[in-house]
């Protein structure tokens, strides 16, 4: 089988796993709801009302949201590792997450005191915008900070020591909010796709569509990457150009992605090694679209793994992705001792 053909064909399965997984999200929750029940939904051919409602403006919503957080944090956490050519950076490593959060506490404490609804507009907006000006900011002061230090384990250590300096900033907030102020916010940080709506879509969508094609576009750049700066420049690509590029793409896709589905961990740093070792190449015009496809995946699963709970609890996302996602990463660096290098 030639190299091309078995792409091809990992790609397809991935997509059919991709497709079993959304309907069976859409099958999962509380109320027992069969496929062939979903399936008279989406054909408009249901007359149960509860049926259409608990499918289109629920599961719906966020199966849609799995599939986008899931294909976001996997492209970021690629090129962050691309960017920094470090196998461990991710959202969640380099104190992304945690700049996210920050934010997000300051604009949820703020917005609460001036008696803004969560359910409006301007909240939505405003969420998202912290959230996205949150990674994007934190981002840019390890793009700095990696001009200095060149160091990948003392890149890293910064990166968390960031995390805990974020930590306890969001803790001074929370130790001031309302108990209402908290609860939102303590809600938020243990991610849910559940909060996701069909106005929220509106937004979601277009801007994680629009990121993806972008990130499509930086697949040369990021393949020179990999060959290192000297290379790159001597092949006509503008390095300083494309950094901000992917800096600033990767703020919005993690920021975004932060805002409606909360700080999901694992899944950005986690999904590309899945990639490289399901389709062992590092070009970027496979393992991009594959780390999408994959970060889908895993989080449309961990989804559906949450409804497994007795009676009607659900488990936080943030929980299934840790309980897989940690692994993984603990199995590559028994696997690669040079992978922290």
């Amino acid at each position: 089988m030639t190299p091309r053909k078995k792409y091809y064909v990992e790609f397809i399965l991935l997509i059919l796993i991709l497709i079993v997984l959304f309907v069976q999200s859409l099958c999962s929750g509380t109320a027992d709801i069969g496929f062939f029940k979903v399936l008279n939904v989406l054909r408009n051919n249901e007359s149960n009302n509860a049926y259409i409602q608990i499918v289109f403006e629920h599961r719906f919503p966020k199966a849609i949201a799995a599939v986008l957080c899931g294909v976001s944090l996997s492209v970021c956490g690629l090129m962050m590792q691309t960017l920094f050519r470090n196998p461990l950076a991710g959202p969640d490593v380099l104190g992304i997450n945690s700049g996210s959060s920050l934010f997000v506490a300051f604009f949820i404490t703020g917005s609460s005191a001036l008696g803004m609804g969560t359910q409006s507009i301007l909240y939505n907006g405003g969420l998202t915008f912290f959230a996205a000006a949150g990674s994007l900011l934190t981002l840019l002061l390890i793009l700095a900070i990696s001009l200095r230090i060149k160091n990948n384990i003392t890149l890293l250590l910064t990166g968390i020591m960031l995390g805990y300096i974020y930590g306890a900033l969001q803790s001074m907030f929370e130790y001031f909010a309302n108990p209402v102020q908290l609860k939102s916010f303590v809600l938020w940080g243990m991610g849910s796709i559940s909060n996701v709506t069909l106005d929220h879509l509106k937004v979601f969508v277009p801007v994680c569509l629009i990121g993806f094609i972008l990130s499509l576009l930086l697949v040369k750049p990021l393949n020179l990457f990999l060959l290192g700066d000297n290379y790159a420049k001597t092949s006509g690509l503008n390095i300083k150009a494309t950094k901000w590029k992917i800096i600033i793409l990767t703020g919005v896709l993690s920021g975004i992605s932060t805002a409606f589905c909360g700080p999901i961990a694992f899944i950005g740093l986690a999904v590309p090694h899945l990639a490289r070792i399901i389709f062992k190449t590092n070009n970027h015009k496979i393992i991009l679209p594959a780390s999408a496809l994959i970060g889908a995946i895993t989080l449309l699963f961990c989804d559906i793994a949450g409804n497994l709970a007795p009676g009607n609890l659900f488990i936080p996302i943030n929980v299934t992705t840790s309980l897989i996602g940690a692994p993984i990463v603990i199995w590559l660096l028994f696997k690669n001792k040079n992978l922290s290098a």
